[in-house]
This record gives structure tokens, C-alpha cells and sequence, in this order.
């Protein structure tokens, strides 16, 4: 499997489009009927079929309670070997669904996307939203990958032409921070003695302050520590900050190819595992569907 993977991924992939599901013989010896694992089967079983559902475009399930603004685009840059490629995932509608996957593999300059890509980005997006939920699009969130403030301006010029207004948010997944809350109780909260008393860490938790805020999207075991949260910040638009983090806490579970939710929200986890599989020839060159080829 190590050795072919990546050859065979180029193959299909890369050079005739046709996406690819793989399953190692590790994997189908855990299936063995004689091995007493339900649980852990009906996981590999279901992870394959979501697997195969992502790369034949059909979408497993949507969110109940629906986002705050209408489109979500998560913008990155790979760069690898001292080379850059964009890669795209958009995010379309209140109910978190993948209208349209579009990598492009370009060569860009430094982290800074090219406006003639961004344009193509917000038209694609604005054609995608009418014909999917025969509305007008009128309000897009920009998700990026760290901090990465040259586009700002590019969007500003290409979304008035277009009359549609964007917040641009930032988010953050390796930062040198840590996350816990005293256990909500009288008797811990008037413990004497500190180093006793209670901390917990889970899954939701979020300090917000102005325009920045710190969100926990995993619930750790025990053995993995304190959790890593997740900086969020917005540079610019007029979305509040619990809707921007409640969003992304949302986006946070639409990852639909595999059971496991993601740490990350789709728009940015999505952009990134594109960009890295484009950069390395793994994809087509010319991706514009719903069709997910790096999951």
C-alpha cells in the first residue's frame, strides 16, 4: 500500500479523474468474522461506504439547525518543496452541505491568492448557491488558514461589483495554548487547596473576547491531556462573534467521510487536505463538482 498508493492515486487520479477508494488488507483482517469486534467492524464498514459516498457526490447527511450566512469558503495555500498551490472547498448554504469542490493547481506567490482565482472562486460560488436553492447569494464568510491578510482588499473590489457583502475570518489550528475551566461546583470553587482542585476540558468550550475567541472542538480522552483549541478571529465584516463561532463549531461535524467529526471546520480542513493532494498530482487538474477525491 505505501509503496503504490500515491502512484496509482496520480494514475486515476491525477491523470484520468476518476476517484479512488482504498482498503489495505490490515483493514479487511479486521472484518474477519472470527474476530469478536462488532463495534469496531460496523466502524470500518461505515467509513469505507462514507468513503465511497463522498467520491460518487453524494452528501450522507446536512445540519439540522442551519448556519448564520448564506455561503462558506475556506481559502489555503500548500506549500511544499518551496512551491504554492491553491486549493478551494466551498461551502454552500445554511444547511452545511458540499455544493462544489474546486482545487486549482497553480503555481501562487507566496500565500497570497491570485485575484483572477478569487473571482472565479465568488462567481462559481454565487452560480452554485442559485441553482441549488434558487436564491439570490448575498452574504459569503471567508475561512482562512492562519493568518493570511492579502486578500482582504481583492474581495472587498470583486464582491461590490457583485453586491454581495463577506466577513473574513481567521482560523487558527497550531497555537501555543491550552483550554480547562474549574468544575462548576460550590464545594471546588471554595476548595482550600488549589492543586486539588477540579479542571475539566470538553468539547464546545470557548472563551470570546471582542474579536477573537478560543474554541475546544474535541473531547479528549484522558490519556490525551488538556485539549488544543482552535484561535478564531475576525478581521473583517459585520457577522457577531457568537455567530462566527457557533458556524464554525457547526462546520465542525459536516465532515462527512468518516463517522469521526474533524477538529477543524470543513471550509479550512477541506482546503487544506485539497490543496496538499493537488500540489502532489493526486487530483485532476480541472475539479468542478461535488465530487470530494481527497477524502
Amino acid at each position: 500500500m505505501d509503496k503504490y498508493y500515491e502512484t496509482l492515486k496520480k494514475i486515476f487520479g491525477g491523470r484520468n479523474n476518476i476517484p479512488t477508494q482504498f482498503v489495505d488488507l490490515d483493514t479487511i483482517k479486521k472484518c474477519d468474522p472470527k474476530i469478536d469486534n462488532k463495534r469496531g467492524k460496523e466502524s470500518i464498514f461505515l467509513n469505507i461506504l462514507l468513503g465511497i459516498y463522498c467520491k460518487s457526490g453524494i452528501q450522507p447527511w446536512v445540519l439540522a439547525n442551519g448556519l448564520s450566512a448564506d455561503c462558506y469558503i475556506g481559502l489555503d495555500v500548500c506549500r511544499e518543496n518551496n512551491m504554492s498551490t491553491a486549493g478551494l472547498i466551498q461551502v454552500i448554504g445554511k444547511d452545511g452541505r458540499v455544493l462544489k469542490s474546486k482545487t486549482i493547481s497553480s503555481h501562487q506567490s507566496g500565500e497570497k491568492i491570485q485575484i483572477n482565482i478569487l473571482k472565479d472562486i465568488i462567481f462559481e460560488a454565487k452560480q452554485a448557491y442559485k441553482n441549488t436553492y434558487n436564491k439570490k447569494l448575498e452574504h459569503i464568510v471567508f475561512h482562512r488558514d492562519g493568518i493570511n491578510r492579502e486578500d482582504i482588499d481583492l474581495l472587498k473590489e470583486i464582491t461590490n461589483s457583485l453586491e454581495i457583502k463577506f466577513d473574513y475570518v481567521e482560523v487558527t489550528k497550531n497555537i501555543n495554548r491550552r483550554m480547562a475551566m474549574l468544575e462548576k461546583s460550590d464545594e471546588n470553587y471554595n476548595h482550600r487547596d488549589k492543586e486539588n482542585k477540579k479542571w475539566i476540558t470538553e468539547i464546545g468550550m470557548c472563551l470570546k473576547k471582542e474579536n477573537e475567541a478560543y474554541l475546544i472542538t474535541t473531547n479528549p480522552s484522558e490519556n490525551m491531556g488538556m485539549a488544543r483549541p482552535l484561535r478564531i478571529k475576525k478581521v473583517y465584516g459585520n457577522q457577531n462573534m457568537d455567530d462566527i463561532v457557533k458556524d464554525i463549531y457547526k462546520l465542525s461535524f459536516m465532515h462527512i467521510g468518516s463517522i469521526m467529526k474533524s477538529r477543524l471546520p470543513i471550509t479550512t480542513y477541506y482546503a487544506d487536505l485539497s490543496s496538499i493532494y493537488s500540489h502532489r498530482e493526486l487530483m485532476p487538474k480541472s475539479v468542478d463538482n461535488n465530487i470530494l477525491h481527497f477524502i
